[in-house]
């Protein structure tokens, strides 16, 4: 679980995640953009807690 959580940790804040030249927080669609990347971030999380859950009762069961 820790090692888990140290990969997870590294991933999301590795330098080469900073790394990008970034873009126009003044363009008319940037507001959309950073919705959508959140939607598709809690997407994820929703599916790996979905997962592990499942998981877990399976484990159970036996």
């Amino acid at each position: 679980m820790l090692r888990n959580l140290f990969v997870v940790f590294i991933t999301l804040f590795s330098n080469a995640v900073f790394a990008h030249a970034g873009h126009d927080h003044g363009h008319w669609i940037s507001g959309w953009t950073h919705a959508f990347l959140l939607l598709s971030f809690i997407g994820v999380i929703a599916v790996g807690i979905q997962v592990t859950r499942h998981k877990q009762l399976n484990q159970e069961n036996k």
